[in-house]
């Protein structure tokens, strides 16, 4: 028998009782077995920790109909009450019991954050409680008439209207701005909880035009959503600047160049693949990609591409995209960039074979860059002579369509000539 069973016992009679108890005990019977049924529904998930007055939501799930699961908690199934409790439908439901569960889902957050950073196994994985209580906060801004009257009601004597109408006005995106908050303490050091906590806000952006919010509530957390995403960005944007000005300054090796852009890539991870570092990043390159290409040191400048690379294919796959639905994207200034850096990521391998998939990529890319253009027209002329160095084994006709495809490529190739006379082409 389980404690939290040992503690029904005793009231379980009560519950039956035949006499018609007074309204007061009543109250005291349904907030007792509220208090056990929570307690069976949290044992052994980490979260017991909630303060005993969390039981209220419990009571609010009876008075709302909701009472199957909270008779199966009191017999000790406590599961199918916590997956309501934290993870259950927010709406349709009375805006009184939204702002129990939003509550409930702000205790819940805060020890999910303890936990994790304890490295402690939680039944509520930190992204679930942070995406549930912006969500559920949320959801208590379609009441805006009953956030005001709970305000009101909350208030201690003396505290102005103004102040009341304030603190109303903050509930809805108290989420928010606790998640906003968590991201930034883990911005320096790259945390887990604010790693978890900016890929949510990036989420949460997505999803606010679906929620069917109230419009003056949607566009509000828009902003504060939009906001927080941007101070990050910018935070770390001011520090990528400065190391990379003091990289530049110096005499500076292809390790401090890697070690720069590793920083970078890791950073990106951390904050959800957020396309403004990828665009300056991308624009940086060139600085330090050029000294070693024209030194042709080319596995240190391939070990310093590696890490930046799923940049330069996220932006890609971006600007791809919106060209195939005919729109035009934020990143089109940044397709240049984008397609150097392909490039460059082309001219690292020896082997034809290989080069060549990655050089298509980047004049597909961006068909204008003369880079791209000279490069693809080289490797494209590199395959034709492999081909015709072979002729006893391969017919010439690939290498005549490689050859005219470089022509048309890059007309103005040297080497051009000389192969367009071995294949016969005038």
């Amino acid at each position: 028998m389980t404690r939290a069973e040992e503690r029904r016992e005793p009231v379980m009679p009560a519950r039956q009782a035949s006499s018609g108890p007074r309204s007061e005990d009543h109250a005291l019977l349904a907030r007792l077995e509220a208090e056990l049924a929570l307690a069976a529904a949290l044992e052994g998930t980490g979260l017991e920790g909630l303060p005993q007055r969390a039981s209220g939501v419990v009571e609010r799930l009876r008075d709302n109909g909701e009472t199957a699961i909270v008779e199966d908690a009191l017999q000790g199934h406590g599961e199918p009450l916590r997956v309501r409790l934290f993870r259950g439908p927010l709406r349709p439901l009375p805006p009184d019991l939204v702002h129990h569960l939003a509550v409930l889902a702000d205790h819940a957050l805060e020890i999910a954050l303890e936990g994790s950073r304890a490295e402690r196994a939680h039944a509520l994985p930190l992204h679930l409680a942070i995406d549930r209580a912006m969500h559920a906060w949320l959801e208590v801004g379609r009441a805006p008439e009953a956030i005001a009257k709970r305000a009101r009601d909350a208030a201690p004597p003396g505290l102005s209207l103004a102040r009341v109408e304030e603190v109303a006005r903050a509930l809805p995106v108290r989420g928010i701005e606790r998640v906003s908050t968590i991201a930034r303490e883990g911005l320096v050091e790259r945390t887990h909880e604010g790693h978890v906590a900016a890929l949510a806000l990036r989420d949460l952006l997505e999803d606010l035009p679906t929620l069917a919010l109230p419009a003056s509530l949607e566009a509000r957390a828009t902003g504060l959503v939009r906001s927080a995403i941007e101070e990050l960005a910018s935070h770390w944007l001011v520090r990528f600047r400065d190391a990379l000005d003091t990289v530049l300054a110096r005499d500076w090796t292809a390790p401090d160049a890697t070690k720069l852009f590793a920083d970078a890539a890791k950073h990106w991870e951390w904050s959800g693949e957020e396309p403004e570092l990828e665009r300056h990043v991308l624009t940086a390159l060139p600085e330090l990609a050029w000294p070693l290409y024209r030194k042709r040191s080319m596995r240190e400048l391939g070990e310093m591409l590696a890490p930046i690379m799923p940049m330069a294919w996220a932006l890609e796959a971006r600007v791809l995209a919106a060209r195939k639905e005919g729109q035009l994207d934020r990143d089109l200034a940044y397709v240049a960039p984008c397609a150097q850096a392909l490039v460059f990521w082309a001219e690292i391998p020896r082997e034809v074979d290989a080069a060549l998939p990655r050089i298509e990529r980047a004049y597909a890319l961006c068909p204008t860059l003369r880079n791209a253009r000279i490069v693809l027209a080289h490797v494209l002329c590199d395959r034709a002579e492999h081909t015709l160095a072979r002729r006893e084994i391969f017919p010439t006709h690939p290498a005549r369509a490689d050859i005219e495809r470089a022509a048309s490529v890059f007309p103005e190739l040297s080497r051009l000539e000389a192969l367009k006379k071995r294949v016969g082409i005038p």
